[in-house]
């Protein structure tokens, strides 16, 4: 029997994938559990047209994020912070480095920013963004003493 999964199912698929299964787990799981609905020619089409619909905004993302980190791209932020010596009395983490970028009106998401550690020293370091798709950049992170 031909379904539409409409959640992910651990060992069979994900949203949106068409896949054949037996009838009886169809009947008896799927469809009463609402993970599933069967799949009919006008359901089938539906899901064509929300995948290419899918597909273009996944590119229009794309598009913007590449805009944004070719604009980015060997940039430098200066985020000022209390410390003594070296050492700050906090760190810096990716929130405050995401607030920076805002504050410049680069939307990036937190997530976005690869750092192992959050930063607890002054000086500057370089950061990697990582917007997903195979869109890096780097970008210079210099924590001052406030």
């Amino acid at each position: 029997m031909k379904i539409i999964l409409l959640e992910n199912v651990k060992n069979l698929g994900k949203k949106d994938e068409l896949k054949e299964v037996a009838e009886g787990y169809a009947m008896n799981f799927l469809f009463p559990k609402k993970l599933a609905a069967l799949a009919t020619p006008e359901a089938i089409d539906n899901l064509k047209k929300k995948r290419k619909e899918i597909e273009s905004e996944e590119k229009i993302e794309e598009k913007k994020f590449k805009k944004i980190a070719d604009e980015i791209q060997g940039r430098k932020i200066t985020i000022k912070a209390k410390a003594e010596k070296e050492k700050l009395f906090g760190s810096i983490g990716r929130k405050e480095i995401c607030e920076e970028l805002k504050k410049q009106n680069f939307d990036v998401a937190e997530q976005s920013i690869m750092l192992k550690e959050p930063l607890k020293i002054t000086g500057e370091k370089e950061i990697v963004i990582d917007f997903g798709k195979n869109i890096k950049t780097k970008i210079t992170v210099a924590i001052e003493k406030a």
